[in-house]
């Protein structure tokens, strides 16, 4: 639903710099490049993994790519990469499937498991995965790039070329299987997408260049005819074209930023850091990306020697320049660090957040208050070691360093999955005091209690591999996620136990369960589920340090897969489809971009479950913010799959009749 937030910096001597080591000798200036794309019906998803993109002065179309003229700009550090200190974008299934960055301490069972990382993807160490659904109305940035100052002429995106992408359709006309993940095979197996055009880079000065990815490429191919068995290669003819111009996507702000080394551009309200850019002579840039009705940005600047000078609700609009002054005054700063540990255990948390943050200029909002009101802006953010100690060691993936906090009073948020989230005050002279920190120092001990539980599978588990079933705990009424954990069931079996720490029941009293099947196709584990989501509402927390009283046991079994495709009158670019079972929210989708084809039709497989969905349009502003819900639910009941007598290529799961199950399209409907 979210652009992956990004990390971007950039600038000369008066203006942003790149991102990248680019050697650049000479005369230059730089190239904000940010990708958008064009999506097609009848897929679920289409992802192609991109490597890098390069720029040539040269006219001539069929330039050779051992050129020495090529300009090669790599993706950005942190690209794809959800932020640390965002608590829980809205989460489907298939993303909780495929997470591989560290959750903390508090999921069993499972280590590496952890923030969600929709964005990104690939095979190689360096590539972004960029998903067409996802990018469609508001571009991604890619990079900010020093390059030299020059016309470009040809433009090209660079795939990975032994693994070009994903795609997953919906279910299928013919005995295929859809809603599975089928790698794409290109037409043109050339795996450079180029494309001419112009573009300036002058000296010392910044340009935009937006690329839409095509999937298909008009009179090479029509919608790409399914493959001959269920999971085999999609061909597909991808290509690239320019927008007229890349201020249809992109706005700008800029202004004096006296005593600042760097400016960070965040969503809104969320603490998402979009882009950073350094700052020289007091000046700086930033391009940002932006919404059909404009987008909303928090500032914050930052420097050695100087207190924060920040902004908050700066709405950027596309075409437009925005100034806005962020003048600092000289403060003396400390380095600021401290230990997060298990009050229950007193183990440390590794990969626990702490974000710094402060009322917006003229908001009177508690910012110790939980929820964070939204005008409270996140400063500064660090992650805690693998002996809970923070910050960690200096990257791109974090907004400000903790060893310049300047003197003054803010709030100090701590958190970590699993536990309860503490929210203190801190005030910074020449020392720092946090009052719920640990004996009045910054050490704090986050509270928990645990759920134990049972998944159970129908029919057992046929083998020869087990089945892994995730189990998620969010707040009650809410898609917050606060924490998952995997069972594993083994061949022959029917249920495995789960453990899990949650909050206490003083920080929260209740939250919905689900649980989902990684089911196997082919012998591939597959994204979407084919068994039911065993769903649970309201389930009671414990004290700290408990183990709830209600042990819940989520049962699951073998339906087949399932596909929705509807659309929704009223949309924007903060609408999305929300998916739910028994009150429980399980999955989202966004509707097309007006404009385009698709405009307000979407899609989403989910297991053919007997009994009914609801689907409920929901909308957030700004576009990032917390989803609300703005229509009534809409009831849906999947299409039964087919069944196929034995022997057939493959099934999503092993129904008790013995039959091989196809899915079928529920088509046509309306979510108002």
């Amino acid at each position: 639903m979210l652009l992956a937030p990004v990390l971007v910096l950039v600038g000369l001597s008066f203006l942003p710099i790149g991102t990248g080591q680019s050697q650049v000798s000479g005369p230059a200036g730089v190239i904000v490049i940010g990708l958008t794309g064009t999506f097609i019906p009848g897929f679920q998803s289409i992802s192609f993994n991109v490597l890098e993109v390069k720029l040539n002065p040269s006219t001539d179309p069929n330039v050779s790519q051992s050129d020495p003229n090529w300009t090669a700009i790599p993706i950005a550090p942190g690209v794809g990469l959800n932020d640390t200190s965002v608590a829980n974008p809205f989460t489907q299934l298939s993303n909780l499937f495929n997470s591989n960055s560290g959750f903390g301490s508090g999921f069993s069972g499972f280590s590496g498991f952890g923030n969600t990382n929709p964005g990104s993807g690939g095979t190689g160490p360096s590539e972004l995965q960029v998903d067409i659904n996802q990018i469609q109305s508001v571009p991604q940035i890619f990079n900010s790039y020093l390059v030299p100052a020059n016309t470009y002429h040809q433009i090209e995106l660079v795939l990975d070329g032994s693994n070009a992408g994903t795609v997953v359709p919906t279910c299928l006309a013919s005995p295929l299987e859809g809603c599975i993940a089928s790698q794409i095979s290109m037409v043109n197996p050339s795996q450079f997408l180029q494309t001419s055009g112009s573009v300036s880079v002058p000296l010392n000065g910044l340009t935009t260049l937006v690329i839409n990815i095509n999937p298909i490429t008009a009179g090479v191919q029509s919608i790409p005819a399914p493959p001959a068995f269920s999971g085999s290669l999609y061909k597909f003819s991808p290509s690239i074209t320019l927008p007229p111009s890349a201020h249809n996507f992109l706005g700008m702000i800029n202004g004096y930023a006296f005593g600042a080394a760097k400016v960070a551009a965040e969503l809104a309200g969320t603490g998402q850091v979009v882009e950073t850019t350094t700052t020289g002579g007091g000046q700086y840039q930033l391009p940002l990306p932006a919404s059909k009705d404009g987008t909303l940005y928090d500032l914050v600047a930052s420097g050695p020697g100087f207190a924060y000078a920040f902004a908050h609700n700066v709405l950027v609009k596309r075409s437009l320049v925005k100034k806005v002054q962020l003048n600092a005054v000289g403060a003396g700063q400390i380095a600021l660090t401290g230990k997060v540990t298990d009050a229950c255990s007193g183990t440390p948390l590794q990969g626990a957040t702490i974000e710094i943050l402060a009322p917006a200029p003229g908001a009177k909002a508690d910012c110790t208050t939980l929820p964070t009101p939204s005008p409270c802006v996140v400063l500064a953010a660090a992650n805690t070691d693998d002996t809970g100690t923070y910050p960690m060691p200096a990257s791109n993936f974090v907004l400000q360093a903790f060893n310049s906090i300047p003197n003054g009073s803010y709030t100090m948020k701590v958190s970590d999955a699993g536990y309860d989230t503490v929210a203190s005050h801190l005030s910074v002279s020449g020392g720092a005091e946090c009052s719920a920190g640990t004996g009045g120092i910054c050490n704090f001990a986050l509270g928990r209690s645990q759920i134990e539980g049972l998944v159970t599978i129908s029919p057992p588990v046929p083998g020869p591999k087990s089945l892994n079933v995730l189990v998620t705990a969010e707040d009650h009424g809410t898609h917050h996620i606060e924490n998952v954990a995997m069972a594993t069931v083994p061949p022959g079996s029917t249920a495995a136990p789960f453990t899990m720490y949650a909050p206490e029941s003083g920080s929260v009293f209740s939250v919905d369960m689900y649980a989902a099947v990684s089911d196997y196709f082919g012998g591939v584990p597959e994204k979407s589920s084919g068994h039911t989501i065993g769903v649970l509402s309201a389930i009671p927390l414990a004290s700290r340090c408990g183990t709830a009283a209600i042990h819940p046991i989520l049962s699951m079994e073998c339906v087949g897969h399932g596909a929705v495709i509807g659309s929704t009158t009223t949309f924007d670019d903060g609408t999305s489809i929300v998916l739910s079972k028994d009150g429980v929210q399980l999955m989202s989708t966004t509707p097309g971009a007006a404009g385009s084809a698709l405009a307000g039709q979407f899609s989403l497989c989910a297991p053919a479950d007997p009994a009914p969905y609801e689907l409920q349009r929901f909308e957030a502003f700004p576009p990032a913010a917390e989803p609300s819900p703005a229509a009534a639910p809409t009831a849906v009941l999947m299409t039964t799959p087919l069944q196929i007598a034995p022997p057939c290529a493959s099934s999503i799961c092993n129904a008790p009749s013995g039959r091989c199950l196809v899915c079928v399209n529920k088509q046509g409907v309306v979510v108002p």
